[in-house]
């Protein structure tokens, strides 16, 4: 029980990215449709992490960062409010290191977890390494991946062989199984490679599969992909919390949760009509966003 935004923008974007920042907070703080499913609590304040990925002088930096004041703070209310009060100033951080770039990159997730490990290490997004084809050569590459759903860890530990899965939340395990997947495989077949592991997990999801990845080369631009699956859609309130949104607006492209999307067509951000990407796989460029059926979603 997560909200996420993934936005790529270039050019004159700041005015936009402000408000898709500001919005992920405002939904964070307060969700209404995490409140249906909670009995009351809407806030998404167990944790919270970033990567960015920044274009200046033809150089991308990496960034990466993490957070949750529990178990340190051992009250969980009193928690809460100090990751909700850090959330903010990572975003306004994060705001200002986009100042001064050419293009840029970031996924961005608040947590709200039931039975699922806590603390920094559990927080979104995880990072694995993989070895992929690269022009004429192979080369390392950082895999970040930021998760909205739940999944089966019992299956996935017997995919691929973890002996200790207590130290791991279900979307650090489900992120090593993709990861385990995706290497030798050509940097370019990465989201079609990608279609096929997740039509080949669907089994594992209890909840939802909606999934923010970021690949970042040690050369060339990072890809930016998006995932939306949603086990049962006839259960209103959760579909309506699920619900996987891309968009398209003047010089930023992105995912958001449907909170956020939902404040923002209340700000009149989208000029463009948003679209829906379940069971979909999308791949987020400069502007284009190239969608990919997942087979049996």
């Amino acid at each position: 029980m997560c909200r996420i935004a993934a936005v790529r923008f270039w050019g004159d974007f700041h005015g936009q990215l402000s408000m898709v920042l500001n919005a992920l907070y405002e939904a964070s703080c307060s969700d209404p449709y995490l409140a249906r499913i909670t009995g009351g609590d809407g806030r998404h304040c167990h944790g919270f992490g970033y990567v960015a990925a920044l274009l200046s002088n033809g150089s991308w930096e990496v960034i990466h960062g993490r957070f949750d004041a529990y178990p340190s703070v051992g009250d969980e209310d009193k928690a809460c409010e100090i990751n909700l009060s850090r959330f903010k100033q990572a975003l306004g951080k994060l705001l200002r290191l986009s100042e001064n770039v050419d293009e840029g990159v970031f996924v961005i997730h608040s947590r709200r977890t039931r039975n699922e490990p806590r603390g920094v290490t559990a927080a979104h997004p995880f990072k694995e390494e993989i070895t992929v084809k690269l022009g004429d050569g192979f080369s390392v590459v950082d895999f970040y991946l930021s998760h909205n759903g739940g999944v089966d860890k019992s299956g996935i530990v017997y995919a691929i062989g973890v002996k200790d899965s207590s130290i791991y939340t279900d979307s650090h395990l489900y992120h090593k199984l993709l990861a385990s997947r995706l290497d030798g495989v050509d940097f370019n077949d990465i989201p079609s490679k990608l279609a096929e592991v997740i039509a080949g997990s669907l089994s594992y999801v209890k909840s939802a599969l909606d999934l923010c990845m970021l690949f970042t080369p040690s050369h060339g631009s990072p890809m930016l992909s998006a995932v939306g699956y949603i086990r049962n859609k006839d259960d209103g309130n959760r579909f309506r919390y699920y619900e996987p949104f891309i968009f398209k607006e003047g010089n930023i492209s992105g995912y958001v949760s449907s909170t956020v999307k939902d404040i923002l067509a209340g700000r009149g951000f989208f000029k463009n009509p948003v679209e829906n990407i379940y069971g979909r796989l999308a791949v987020i460029g400069r502007g284009e966003v190239e969608v990919i059926p997942i087979p049996g979603a």
